[in-house]
């Protein structure tokens, strides 16, 4: 799958380093204040470092992958 912005109409993928909060707050277990972390802590090189945020472990960045809606990175 081709890596693109969430605000792409081809794609219904969210990508983490290009994506605007309201776009990552469609995440499971993403919250406002956690969309805003991601954005400033940009560039992120893998989901797995989601787990760098305050409330996402091991269980809930593993819900993210799941969903599917994580454009490759």
């Amino acid at each position: 799958m081709p890596t693109q912005a969430a605000n792409d109409e081809r794609y219904d993928c969210i990508d983490l380093n290009s994506s605007d909060v309201a776009a990552l707050e469609e995440l499971p277990h993403m919250c406002p204040a956690r969309a805003e972390y991601v954005v400033n802590g940009r560039p992120w090189k893998s989901a797995n470092e989601l787990v760098k945020i305050h409330g996402i472990g091991q269980a809930r960045m593993q819900d993210i992958i799941d969903s599917q809606r994580l454009c490759s990175i």
